[in-house]
């Protein structure tokens, strides 16, 4: 890799040392394994992003029917605390007192 391209990659107005050219020279097969990697963690962290937006929605689908859940029973208490449920064995009778 030579100094242009070196500089051409930092954004050209970056001054590169010698030391950093000596070691992109001799290694850049170890840069393409580092860069491999870096590739393949990208991959497994998006996969894992994914996983983990798949299972909120999922998580967020079960809250908002567990909610639903616990506004009818919170309806059904308050009908029962206000007597706004008949009591049907009650209302027969009444029924049948008053024919």
């Amino acid at each position: 890799m030579t100094k242009q391209t070196i500089e051409a990659v930092l954004g050209g107005d970056r001054k590169v040392s010698p030391f950093l050219l000596e070691i992109n020279s001799s290694m850049k097969d170890v840069k393409v394994i580092i860069l491999t990697d870096l590739l393949d963690t990208r991959a497994r962290k998006e996969k894992e992003l994914q996983f983990y937006a798949d299972q909120l929605k999922e998580l967020q689908q079960k809250m908002y029917y567990i909610q639903k859940e616990i506004t009818l029973t919170n309806d059904i208490i308050n009908m029962i605390r206000s007597e706004k449920v008949l009591d049907i064995r009650e209302h027969l009778n009444k029924q049948r007192e008053s024919d």
